[in-house]
């Protein structure tokens, strides 16, 4: 399952992929499975951001397990 478009919402600009998802979700995976291979492989950063939030601790409780279909992220 993908995090619904009442979640969270996606942008890609320039190689970023930037989600803004409330404070707490339920859903933890990424909506990732509506892309192509070709979007999916000019990702190489993402941004996550909880709106609402009390602190700025990001909405995630760990690592989304389909972050791996970003192959192409890079450290920076």
């Amino acid at each position: 399952m993908s995090l619904s478009t009442s979640e969270c919402t996606r942008t890609i600009n320039a190689g970023v992929i930037t989600f803004s998802c409330p404070a707490t979700i339920t859903d933890q995976e990424l909506s990732l499975y509506d892309l192509t291979v070709a979007q999916l492989d000019s990702i190489v950063s993402i941004v996550v951001t909880a709106f609402n939030a009390a602190s700025p601790a990001g909405p995630f409780t760990s690592i989304p397990p389909n972050i791996c279909l970003l192959r192409n992220l890079q450290v920076g």
